[in-house]
């Protein structure tokens, strides 16, 4: 049976993949092991350089990996794999050998080589995931100048980057900054990052002062996650409330009532309240702070200097606006609104949208969040 979540339903994450990225030797195996419950698959064969070594896997091929069960995993919280791009190496080297003619004569995959391998990749992280496991991704960098921007990429084949940053739900920085090392999870120009936590610049502690910092950091940016999908709840919920209140709604006197709460709700709902007014034939009178009643006349024209009649059975102009307000205030992608618009309405402008969907499209607006996979997030990354 399909598992559908409504629209004002929270949705709960509980694991993340995280990347972190950084040049060699800046500790980015050792502030792996400051995860929660962590299990290294060491495919770079570094991890003796670790001082906080914990439970470590060396890998010799990748089916060290596919053979692991739920059983073999349970002990642990956090699947660390160090590093990704040898990682992905390995997998391309069992898609070879399962199938030379995933290889040109260079030893590169082929276009169909490419696909087996973020097929293979996308699932292990899909199987972890289903295991309850949070993964980190560790990874070397990468430099590419273009002008006078050095750009920052994962040290990672070919296109593979491209799966790792739309898998990732946060990407962070190591680096060095004077004697102290530093996590930033933010996008910045010529480097990368995913910042769902919206933290500023990590300053990374010794590990014997808090064996946990990853741990915590990993925690932080679930709760920071899962705060919004509650306060996007709470909002649509009031949203929905406001559309029953003010549907029944018709004199000067019964607007001017919810003013002094209309006046500190949120934007979405200010602007449904303007559209509802006019529905009922009333204007704001600026000087007086209220609903007046008003007669607009129909000024007559003639066919050749009239202007060409609005559809009819579609919202109207201010629900439109109310619409694009509730658009602007949720920071719905416009790929995902124009889907909304699709998959409730059938249409592709706001404008055409029918009356009769018009509270369905705007409740799945105001509900939207981000996608936490970070499909869709807008990153300046090097696409290869």
């Amino acid at each position: 049976m399909l598992k559908i979540t409504s629209a004002d339903k929270p949705i709960t994450i509980n694991q993340l993949v995280t990347v972190v990225y950084s040049m060699p030797g800046i500790g980015k195996t050792t502030l792996a092991f400051t995860s929660d419950s962590p299990l290294l698959l060491d495919f770079d064969k570094g991890v003796y350089r670790a001082k906080n070594r914990k439970d470590t896997v060396e890998i010799e091929s990748w089916a060290d990996v596919a053979d692991m069960t739920r059983e073999d995993l349970d002990p642990y919280k956090t699947i660390v794999v160090d590093t990704v791009g040898r990682c992905l190496d390995s997998i391309t080297t069992q898609i070879i050998e399962e199938n030379p003619k995933n290889a040109r004569g260079s030893g590169d995959l082929t276009l169909q080589g490419y696909g087996v391998l973020k097929g293979k990749f996308i699932s292990w992280l899909k199987l972890m995931r289903s295991y309850g496991k949070d993964v980190l991704l560790i990874s070397h960098m990468d430099e590419k100048t273009e002008g006078d921007i050095v750009k920052e990429r994962l040290d990672v084949q070919g296109g593979s980057k491209t799966e790792i940053y739309k898998s990732a739900d946060a990407i962070a920085k190591l680096y060095i900054d004077g004697k102290f090392r530093k996590l930033d999870f933010s996008p910045r120009e010529g480097s990368l990052g995913k910042n769902p936590g919206q933290f500023e610049i990590l300053a990374v502690p010794d590990f014997r002062k808090e064996p946990l910092f990853l741990a915590g950091v990993l925690k932080g940016i679930k709760s920071s996650i899962n705060q919004l999908s509650a306060e996007q709840q709470k909002e649509t919920e009031i949203i929905e409330t406001w559309r029953q209140l003010l549907a029944m709604l018709k004199t000067p006197q019964e607007f001017n009532g919810i003013l002094p709460k209309a006046k500190v709700a949120s934007e979405v709902v200010k602007a449904m309240v303007m559209a509802e007014s006019k529905r009922a034939g009333l204007t704001f009178d600026k000087a007086s702070g209220e609903f007046k009643a008003v007669d607009v006349p129909q000024k007559a024209e003639s066919p050749s200097q009239g202007k060409p009649e609005a559809k009819k059975g579609v919202v109207s102009h201010t629900q439109n606006i109310v619409l694009q307000k509730a658009r602007k205030a949720s920071g719905i992608v416009d790929a995902d609104y124009y889907a909304v618009l699709n998959a409730i309405a059938g249409v592709d402008h706001g404008p055409d949208v029918p009356k009769e969907h018009f509270d369905a499209v705007l409740k799945e607006v105001a509900n939207w969040q981000p996608d936490t996979t970070g499909a869709e997030q807008q990153l300046s990354l090097d696409r290869e």
